[in-house]
């Protein structure tokens, strides 16, 4: 499903926060705005992963023009297609690391008769 909630951006002395009008449990933040727009875009999905897995209700995205920013703010749509977030999770390689245990010895008499 595709869903659409507004972000505002603020500075927040040495970050960039981030929180949603309409989930208000919903924060993160960045080092700069780029950051905080990705690490917004990420929390986003998360929490809807969820909701969605545990039938939650979710609030109607408020129309952007009804969201009031203070001085300094910024608002930010954030666009979550939770039907391509979940294939990208499926198909996320899993990294599998094997580890082979070589036992070196000294050669025994009998390969030092066959190197003969």
């Amino acid at each position: 499903m595709k869903y659409v909630y507004y972000a505002t951006l603020y500075h927040d002395e040495d970050t960039v926060g981030v929180k949603f009008h309409d989930l208000p449990k919903v924060n993160t933040f960045g080092s700069d705005v780029i950051e905080a727009a990705d690490m917004a875009k990420d929390a986003l999905e998360g929490y809807l992963l969820v909701a969605e897995d545990n039938q939650l209700t979710l609030p109607k995205d408020t129309d952007a023009l009804d969201i009031k920013t203070a001085p300094g703010e910024s608002l930010l749509a954030v666009v979550v297609d939770t039907s391509i977030v979940r294939e990208r999770e499926d198909n996320k390689l899993v990294k599998k690391t094997l580890t082979i245990c070589l036992l070196y010895t000294s050669p025994s008499p009998r390969d030092m008769r066959r190197s003969r």
